[in-house]
C-alpha cells in the first residue's frame, strides 16, 4: 500500500503510475510468450508397435488373426463337398421290401436295400417326408421321370392298398433316379442312401444254368 499522508499526493500519483505501468509490461510480456508458444508447432507423436510375446504382460491384447488363416480352414471343407459329386455313385440296385415296414411313433419308415457295384449290401430307413425332401433337392428334372412318376401325398393316413402302392412307387421312382443320375444328383444321393446304414447279407439270387446247343456230329460218307 501507498503512504499517502507522508509523501504527498504528487509522490503518490507518481509511484502508483510506475506500477500501473509495470503491471502492464508484464501482461505485455505474458501475452506476447502465450502468443509465440501457440505459434510453434506442435511436437510430432510417433507410435511405435511392438511384437506380441506370449506372457509378456498382463492386459496386452493377442494380435488379431489373419484372414487368410480363416480361408485356409474353410478350403478343405469346400473341396470336399465339392469333390462328392466327381465320384461315381457305386449303386447298382434298390429295393423296398414290403415285409420290413416299421411304424415308429405312428411314423410309417421303409427299408431300402442298397446293392453296390462291388456286391456290398447295407440297409437304410427312411419317411416318406424323406423321400419328399429328396426329390426337392434334385430338381424339376427327378420329380417327372419317364414311367416312373412320384407319388403325390395324401389328405388322410396312407395304409392298406395305397399304402402298398406308395411302397412300390417310390421302389421305381428311386430305381430310375439311380440308373440316371446326373453329375450334381450323385452328392445328395449318396447322403440320402448311405446316412445310417447297416451292412446286410442279402441273398444271391438263383442262377440258371445257360443251355448251350448240342454239338453236332461231323459230316460222314456212306460207302
Amino acid at each position: 500500500m501507498f503512504n499517502w499522508p507522508h509523501r504527498g499526493v504528487a509522490a503518490a500519483a507518481t509511484e502508483a503510475a510506475l506500477v500501473g505501468g509495470v503491471t502492464a509490461a508484464v501482461v505485455a510480456r505474458a501475452s506476447a510468450s502465450h502468443a509465440s508458444r501457440a505459434r510453434m508447432p506442435l511436437p510430432v507423436q510417433q507410435v511405435v508397435v511392438l511384437p506380441y510375446q506370449a506372457g509378456q504382460g498382463v492386459g496386452m491384447m493377442p494380435p488379431m488373426i489373419p484372414r487368410p488363416a480363416v480361408l485356409a480352414q474353410t478350403a478343405p471343407i469346400a473341396r470336399a463337398s465339392a469333390d462328392a459329386n466327381l465320384q461315381p455313385l457305386g449303386v447298382c440296385g434298390v429295393q423296398l421290401p414290403a415285409a420290413l415296414l416299421e411304424e415308429r411313433a405312428s411314423v410309417r419308415f421303409f427299408a431300402i436295400d442298397v446293392t453296390s457295384e462291388e456286391g456290398r449290401s447295407w440297409r437304410v430307413m427312411r419317411r416318406f417326408n424323406d423321400f419328399w425332401q429328396l426329390k426337392e433337392q434334385l430338381g424339376p428334372s427327378a420329380r417327372k421321370l419317364p414311367g416312373a412318376p412320384f407319388p403325390r401325398k395324401l389328405l388322410f393316413a396312407c395304409s392298406g392298398d395305397k399304402l402298398e402302392q406308395r411302397r412300390g412307387q417310390l421302389e421305381l421312382w428311386l430305381g430310375s433316379v439311380i440308373q440316371q443320375p446326373r453329375a450334381d444328383w450323385i452328392g445328395v444321393l449318396r447322403v440320402f442312401l448311405q446316412t445310417g446304414r447297416q451292412m446286410i447279407d442279402l441273398p444271391t439270387p438263383p442262377q440258371h444254368p445257360v443251355a448251350f446247343p448240342q454239338q453236332i456230329p461231323p459230316f460222314q460218307l456212306i460207302s
